[in-house]
């Protein structure tokens, strides 16, 4: 697997999640200290809320390994977000040593309590063999859960996955229903994805207006093949 596809997938966890926590002012150490306290009093919530001011370096200076400290403190005490963030630096080798079977499990287990990036994450791991044995049927489950939770990047996998039936049974009516999903949250691809759907009539009744109109709403959100697609159907 190349570090250029881990870093890769590491963004999209990163742009969902990581930066999410309770921390907000760059340079509250009281605040800090007050978490700090909590932590080592043995709360969770306080605990991942640390790692990620040494993360971050908001409160205190940036300490990699001192936020991997504090994440694992938090993941042991059961705190999915602390899992998550642990997860995040075993795979990237932020803090710690990379180790990608560690940070799957971790990454299975905040799923496991409901964390969708974490979801999201696992059925990657399992889609490309990251860590885990490669298994198109995991991915599918983790991707679904991923999807369930909110997450579009997961919706529109799954509409991919229907069309070719990858992992799944295949049916185009039921991609096409995921496509929308992920189109109706602003996920660029899962917009053109079902331009392309009304375009050629695959698992939605043929319709040019639709297939423009879907096509616009992605190009609109930075999708450049959708760009060209407007383009020639404004053409035509």
């Amino acid at each position: 697997m190349s570090a250029g596809f881990v870093r890769a997938v590491l963004a999209v966890a990163l742009s969902l999640f990581f930066v999410s926590g309770p921390l907000r002012a760059r340079d509250d150490t009281e605040e800090v200290e007050a978490y700090r306290k909590a932590a080592e009093e043995g709360d969770a919530f306080s605990a991942h809320a640390l790692g990620m001011a040494y993360a971050e370096g908001r409160g205190v200076e940036r300490d990699e390994k001192e936020a991997v400290k504090w994440h694992e403190k938090a993941a042991q005490k059961g705190d999915a977000q602390g899992m998550f963030n642990l997860g995040f630096c075993l795979a990237g080798g932020q803090g710690i040593e990379k180790d990608q079977k560690k940070a799957a499990a971790w990454f299975e287990k905040a799923a496991e309590k409901g964390h969708a990036a974490a979801a999201y994450n696992a059925a990657v791991f399992h889609e490309r063999g990251m860590g885990v044995e490669k298994d198109q049927k995991k991915a599918v489950l983790w991707f679904r859960k991923a999807a369930d939770l909110g997450i579009a990047p997961a919706m529109t996998n799954l509409g991919l996955r229907h069309q070719s039936g990858q992992g799944v049974e295949k049916d185009d009516k039921e991609a096409a229903g995921w496509f929308r999903k992920a189109a109706e949250k602003g996920n660029a691809d899962g917009a053109y994805r079902l331009g392309l759907a009304y375009e050629s009539g695959r698992g939605v009744e043929k319709d040019r207006s639709e297939a423009l109109s879907w096509h616009k709403k992605a190009a609109a959100l930075g999708h450049e093949a959708a760009k060209k697609k407007v383009e020639e159907l404004g053409r035509d």
